[in-house]
């Protein structure tokens, strides 16, 4: 019943959440010792040492992790505008929606 008119605000969250799980870089690097179960954000530390850093290969990481982001921000992209503004133009909505009292 209250699922369409909140659509908009759910799908900001969980785009949200989803980016931010993902760019999380420090809490993986504390909790997950496992080479193989480190997320791909941790994979990018493997480009820079204490002697230098690997440009090209950390530029081409970069851009592969956050292409799903990136798709995913395009594909949402209606729903979120409409989630983050959805408060802000409802008022006047409702404003312009009321009838005028007597003059």
């Amino acid at each position: 019943m209250h699922l369409p008119i909140a659509r908009p605000a759910v799908i900001t969250l969980v785009l949200l959440s989803f980016m931010w799980t993902w760019n999380d870089y420090f809490l993986s690097l504390i909790t997950v010792s496992d080479p193989g179960l480190q997320p791909m954000t941790l994979g990018l530390g493997a480009f820079s040492t204490r002697y230098g850093t690997q440009a090209n290969p950390l530029s081409a990481g970069a851009v592969l992790i956050s292409l799903p982001i990136v798709v995913l921000c395009l594909f949402s992209q209606r729903h979120f505008v409409r989630g983050m503004l959805s408060g802000a133009l409802r008022e006047r909505e409702r404003k312009a929606a009321a009838p005028a009292g007597p003059l």
